[in-house]
C-alpha cells in the first residue's frame, strides 16, 4: 500500500512527508498530525512521495553509501575490463552494502 492510499483510508502515521501538490513546480514538505497537514490544503495533495529521514537515517544512508563506494574505487579496474559476471558480482556487493545486508 502506498503512503498516498494509508492516507487516503486514514492508516497514514504523524509524521514529515514529501508530498506532490497540484503546483507543478513545487515539492513541498509538510508535517502530518494523523488528523490533518500543518501547512498544506488537502485539496491540493496529489501524491504522498516518501517520509522526510531523520538526521541519524541520512548519517547511515551516508555510511552505507561511502563504503559502496570504497569498494566501486577499490575495484574500478575490475569493472573496466572485466567479464560481465565478475561486474554483477560487485555491483551485487554494493547493493548489499546499499541495503545493508553487509557490514
Amino acid at each position: 500500500m502506498t503512503l498516498t492510499e494509508k492516507y487516503r483510508s486514514g492508516e497514514l502515521k504523524e509524521g514529515w512527508y514529501y508530498i506532490k501538490s497540484s503546483n507543478p513546480n513545487n515539492l513541498d514538505i509538510d508535517y502530518f498530525t494523523g488528523k490533518l497537514w500543518f501547512e498544506c490544503d488537502t485539496s491540493e495533495i496529489i501524491e504522498i512521495l516518501f517520509p522526510v529521514p531523520a538526521y541519524s537515517q541520512l548519517q547511515e544512508i551516508g555510511k552505507k553509501l561511502y563504503k559502496a563506494q570504497n569498494l566501486l574505487l577499490e575495484h574500478g579496474v575490475l569493472l573496466k575490463g572485466s567479464k560481465l559476471y565478475e561486474a554483477e558480482d560487485l555491483i551485487n556487493e554494493c547493493r548489499e552494502i546499499i541495503e545493508g545486508d553487509a557490514t
